[in-house]
C-alpha cells in the first residue's frame, strides 16, 4: 500500500463540471435513477444504504466516467482498469461502515446543489491509523484516493446523500 499512497496521494478536482451539468446529475441522482437496496462491503456486516450501476450510454457516466478516463487517467504512471462505477445514496441518518476498495484507485464525485453546510456532515471518513482525515462533500468536486485506504462516508441530517464512484484496479 506504501507504493501507491506515495504515487497516488489524495487529490480533489473542485469545479469538476460546468454547472449545469452537475446540477443535471444532481436531479438524475434524485429522480431518475433506480436504486438497489444496499453495498455489503464485508461479509460479516449488514448492507447499508442504495446503489444504481451506472454504464456507458447513461447520461451520468457519459458526463463524469468519461471525463476521468479522457483526462485524467492518461496522466497515470501505472496503467489501470476500469472495473465498477455505481451511485451511491444514503438516507438522512443511514449510517456506513468502514471498508477499503482493494488494490485500486477510486474516484468519487460529489453531486448538489452549490450550497453545502458544515452543520449537516456528510463527510468521507478516511482512516490512516493514527490519522483520521474527514473530506467534505464539496458539490461538484471529484475526489481521487488509494482504494487500500479504509474509508467510510457520513450520512446528512437532513437529507439524502449521493455519491457517484468509479473504480480501477491497477494491471
Amino acid at each position: 500500500m506504501t507504493m501507491e499512497l506515495n504515487e497516488y496521494p489524495f487529490l480533489r478536482y473542485n469545479n469538476f463540471l460546468e454547472v449545469s451539468l452537475s446540477d443535471r446529475i444532481y436531479h438524475e441522482c434524485m429522480y431518475m435513477t433506480a436504486y438497489t437496496y444496499g453495498e455489503r462491503d464485508n461479509t460479516n456486516l449488514p448492507p447499508t444504504g442504495m446503489a444504481a450501476e451506472i454504464k456507458p450510454g447513461m447520461f451520468i457516466y457519459d458526463t463524469i466516467v468519461v471525463k476521468i478516463n479522457d483526462e485524467l487517467i492518461s496522466q497515470l504512471d501505472h496503467p489501470v482498469k476500469q472495473v465498477r462505477s455505481y451511485i451511491n445514496f444514503f438516507h438522512p441518518k443511514e449510517f456506513a461502515y468502514f471498508h477499503t476498495d482493494g488494490h485500486c484507485l477510486t474516484f468519487m464525485y460529489y453531486p448538489g446543489d452549490s450550497s453545502y453546510d458544515d452543520d449537516e456532515d456528510g463527510y468521507t471518513i478516511f482512516d490512516y491509523g493514527s490519522v483520521t482525515y474527514a473530506e467534505k462533500p464539496i458539490p461538484n468536486s471529484l475526489v481521487r484516493f488509494y482504494g487500500g485506504i479504509r474509508h467510510k462516508v457520513t450520512p446528512f441530517k437532513s437529507k439524502n446523500r449521493y455519491s457517484i464512484v468509479t473504480k480501477y484496479n491497477f494491471l
